[in-house]
């Protein structure tokens, strides 16, 4: 797999941050085509359109992002129950054709999901 991260905006001091599968948190195995220079984006909630590339999501107040994922199976954990949208495609270029895939999911799923 590529190297995980996450992307968050922490504000107040009410707010929790847990990094990582705890009780209560679900996972999604997406199904990608692997590729240089690409990353994979889990974002709660769903988003209409994203820009190519879609940077605007590194300012987002929470997501996990894959970036360059070797495996064509990518689980990505710790979720908590809700509806999320993944975004493939890459991240510091604009993407040629339609641009990045843009797909939501709920958490927790029924299996895996193709991005292929």
């Amino acid at each position: 797999m590529g190297e995980p991260a996450v992307v968050v905006q922490v504000a107040g001091a009410d707010m929790t941050l847990d990094l990582g599968p705890v009780p209560g948190t679900g996972s999604v195995t997406v199904l990608l085509q692997p590729e240089r220079g690409k990353a994979l984006w889990v974002v709660p909630g769903e988003l209409g359109a994203v820009g190519n590339p879609p940077t605007e999501l590194l300012r987002s107040r929470y997501a996990q992002l894959v970036y360059q994922p070797m495996s064509e199976r990518v689980v990505v954990q710790g979720l908590r129950p809700g509806r999320y949208t993944l975004v493939w495609g890459y991240f510091h270029a604009e993407m040629p054709g339609t641009g990045p895939v843009v797909r939501a999911v709920d958490v927790p799923s029924q299996g895996e999901v193709s991005l292929r």
